[in-house]
């Protein structure tokens, strides 16, 4: 299914060039599109990077000692896991027009005092090489009356040959 994500894409103002070079004008630009919605989610993964460099999971404070580098998948999964259905839209999460909702960073990475937490594994940055065919993996996990759990698995795909 695409979209995996959705993030704003319209009436987003941009810098935009004159093509001079020398001029350091100040031109900006009403666009929209992917070519605007790209550049939020590229940052968005840029912040879920720095979550992690900086080692402010598990106690959702920065410690050195908890850092370490997300792997792609990793990234991918806590993008998708912070979607947040728009509000308004025809159809519900997942749905072929919005994915799994809205970039919403908020409802997946845990800073301290949130009710929310966040739980991972990450295979891959681990050193491991992450499950096999016809092998298996198994974690208990307690969830409080009421409370919402997600979950989301993502996984490197194999190379394509050309």
């Amino acid at each position: 299914m695409k979209p995996d994500i959705v993030a704003p894409g319209i009436d987003i103002w941009s810098a935009k060039s004159d093509g001079a070079p020398g001029t350091y004008n100040s031109r900006y630009w009403s666009a929209e599109g992917t070519s605007m919605s790209a550049p939020i989610t590229a940052g968005a993964c840029a912040l879920v990077e720095q979550y992690f460099k900086e080692g402010f999971y598990p106690s959702g404070q920065k410690s050195s000692g908890d850092a370490f580098t997300p792997s792609g998948p990793l990234r991918k999964a806590i993008i998708v896991n912070s979607g947040k259905d728009l509000s308004g839209a025809a159809t519900r999460v997942p749905s072929m027009s919005q994915g799994w909702g809205r970039v919403t960073l908020d409802y997946s990475l845990y800073f301290g005092g949130d009710q929310r937490k966040l739980w991972l594994t990450d295979e891959y940055s681990n050193g491991g090489q992450g499950l096999n065919t016809g092998s298996s993996w198994s974690q208990d996990i307690k969830v409080g009356a009421g409370q919402e759990l997600k979950i989301t698995l993502a996984w490197n795909d194999y190379p394509g040959h050309g």
